[in-house]
């Protein structure tokens, strides 16, 4: 499932307020959670959004809580449009896995700024103990302006 971290993505892809998604988000957490499902919950925009610009870590950090508290089986920080640099990468993760442990964590990393690799490196070595994917493939999100991702990198616990 897709959570967001900028009421600007939240109404560019889903037309709905972040309260709006994630009210209806966690209530799809908890049907599957009910089924037995295993739920991975991403935030896109994690460390900064097309729109609204800059994301404030104390928002994804909240989203972050209130979805493991509710049941995420794995949480995944998605920087969708490849802005992030390794010092938000470290600082971020490490207040999660301070709080939250590092097992159910993940990252979500675009080259579009040929940061891909270093964040991969910031995230991994500071917090994770995890396994790397390289998936070379294009992606990307197709609304956000001037937004061409090649080479998502995934870090997955």
């Amino acid at each position: 499932m897709v959570l967001y971290a900028s009421d600007g993505m939240a109404q560019k892809n889903a037309a709905m307020s972040m309260a709006e998604a994630e009210v209806i988000t966690l209530e799809i957490l908890t049907l599957a959670k009910h089924d037995g499902i295993e739920v991975i919950a991403t935030i896109a925009v994690a460390f900064e959004c097309p729109f609204d610009g800059p994301t404030d870590p104390a928002v994804v950090e909240a989203i972050a809580a209130k979805f493991i508290a509710a049941g995420a089986d794995q949480l995944v920080l998605a920087d969708t449009i490849g802005a992030a640099h390794p010092q938000q990468v470290r600082e971020l993760t490490a207040a999660l896995v301070a709080s939250h442990g590092a097992e159910q964590l993940g990252c979500h990393f675009h080259d579009t700024r040929a940061m891909g690799l270093a964040n991969v490196y910031a995230a991994v070595s500071r917090v994770f103990g995890a396994l790397i994917v390289l998936l070379p493939v294009l992606g990307g999100c197709p609304f956000a302006p001037a937004h061409r991702a090649m080479w998502p990198l995934m870090i997955l616990p």
